[in-house]
């Protein structure tokens, strides 16, 4: 795993955080919708990275499916960052996340990032010392095949760069964003938030997801797929039937991002989702 880092030390466990409540970061994040409530947000698989030179131009990326929960730094640029990941639990269920975004390059020093409406950060990159760039990515979470709602804000720091650690694990929550100013004396804060879930009000929670039958696991059997009739079990647990024709043909489209069951930004376009 790759990244880099802006000045500084490994944060001390025992330092005074300040926590502050923020109002909405934008219009959209305090958006509320029927039907989705207040997640309890766990982790699994938590581990630390190894450690990266901060100003080494390395691209850290959280593995595969898994979202940033913390972040330490210890010395000037060419002291040692380290990253936390974990996958994400949403009441005890699995979070799918899918999709990402990236931030345009900004100077480390000044920077004040948040990751775009119900989105979470999964990487970061910086070159340099603090007048060197830095960027970030986010990526989308999905409970119950529906896009996670980011809610419950709050700022964390400020911490001098040079020595700090951050973990969004013991307040349940996820990273958003990060602001940093000044080089490794300066100050270092984090943007975490919780998050709500579509829960389905007709759902029985007797009924195990995916219970019955399907043909295939998607995306085995892409291409051969046929309208209204072919079912398949998405990755969120549920099965979903192909649209009959003619919109059905959208459900052999080679396109995770629209059209994967229940992830996919266009997915009822080509699918019904089965109880």
């Amino acid at each position: 795993m790759k990244s880099m880092l802006h000045k500084g030390k490994l944060f001390k466990c025992s330092m005074m955080v300040s926590i502050l409540a923020l109002g909405a970061l934008s219009p959209a994040m305090a958006t509320d919708r029927a039907g989705y409530e207040i997640m309890d947000l766990t982790f699994s698989e938590l581990s630390w990275s190894k450690s990266i030179k901060e100003s080494a131009n390395v691209y850290f990326y959280c593995p595969s499916g898994q979202v940033m929960t913390g972040r330490s730094h210890s010395g000037d640029e060419n002291g040692d960052t380290k990253y936390q990941c974990g996958k994400l639990l949403a009441n005890g269920e699995p979070v799918v996340v899918n999709g990402t975004h990236e931030s345009p390059r900004m100077r480390e020093s000044g920077s004040n990032f948040r990751c775009q409406s119900n989105s979470i950060m999964i990487a970061r990159w910086h070159n340099g010392d603090e007048n060197g760039d830095s960027r970030y990515k986010c990526t989308y979470p999905f409970y119950n095949g529906m896009e996670m709602i980011i809610t419950d804000q709050m700022m964390v720091g400020p911490k001098k760069e040079s020595s700090s650690t951050f973990s969004s694990v013991g307040d349940k929550k996820i990273i958003v964003g990060r602001k940093h100013d000044g080089d490794e004396n300066g100050n270092t804060v984090m943007y975490y938030a919780g998050l709500k879930g579509y829960v389905d009000p007709n759902s029985n929670d007797d009924i195990t997801l995916g219970n019955g039958g399907y043909d295939y696991s998607y995306p085995e059997g892409l291409g051969e797929y046929e309208s209204g009739v072919t079912v398949v079990l998405g990755r969120d647990g549920y099965r979903y039937e192909c649209q009959p024709f003619p919109n059905g043909g959208w459900c052999n489209i080679d396109s995770a991002l629209y059209y994967e069951p229940g992830l996919g930004l266009s997915w009822q376009d080509a699918w019904v989702r089965l109880p």
